[in-house]
């Protein structure tokens, strides 16, 4: 038995291993091909596996774009939780200023992968992503200190910071006239300012 446990484990890791081999090569193709022209054979001769071996660990490239997402959102994540827990007590525009400086350096740090997420971004997503957001662990940070900062209807404020910032980022990365000091002095102004606007608001 204590052998059968031992192949079974020994599978489970070469599973783990040649997805994240994978989603790693798909990773490297999206960013020197761009996300339409990678083709399912150009992501498996990367990861030195056969064809049938992608769709045994992803239905599609959608599929590990969104997984390539999830980890984006995750390393954000925790990127921003400790300045906002540092920053917790101070003014709301000290908070924001540290969310935009960790938002701002994170992006930059991953300026290609945005740039093959925009791609697919722009061929079509479901009403529901588009609805819910792309980054769901900011928006559940953001609305968790909106609530505390006395925000009435948190969770539709998010969305409508989400969406702000989500322009301005999109402008600091690929706008070549607009610096990081810009991007952040406008996240600072228009984020306090709409918080300002809409805290203790009836519901």
């Amino acid at each position: 038995m204590s052998a059968n446990l031992t192949a079974v484990s020994g599978r489970r890791a070469q599973k783990a291993a040649t997805r994240a081999a994978v989603k790693a090569a798909a990773r490297r193709c999206f960013l020197a091909r761009g996300y339409a022209a990678t083709a399912i054979a150009d992501i498996a001769a990367a990861a030195g596996v056969a064809h049938g071996t992608f769709y045994v660990h992803f239905a599609g490239k959608e599929a590990v774009l969104d997984e390539l997402l999830a980890d984006f959102n995750a390393a954000f994540a925790e990127r921003l939780a400790p300045a906002l827990a540092r920053a917790a007590r101070a003014p709301v525009g000290e908070l924001v200023a540290a969310a935009a400086d960790a938002f701002l350096d994170h992006w930059r740090a991953h300026r290609d992968f945005i740039a093959c997420y925009a791609e697919r971004a722009a061929g079509g997503l479901a009403p529901t992503t588009l609805r819910d957001g792309l980054n769901p662990p900011m928006a559940h940070l953001l609305t968790a200190a909106l609530r505390t900062a006395g925000v009435a209807d948190a969770e539709l404020a998010t969305h409508a910071l989400l969406a702000l910032w989500l322009r301005v980022g999109m402008q600091f990365l690929f706008h070549g006239g607009v610096t990081r000091a810009a991007a952040r002095r406008t996240l600072v102004a228009m984020t306090v300012g709409a918080v300002d606007a809409v805290r203790g608001a009836p519901r």
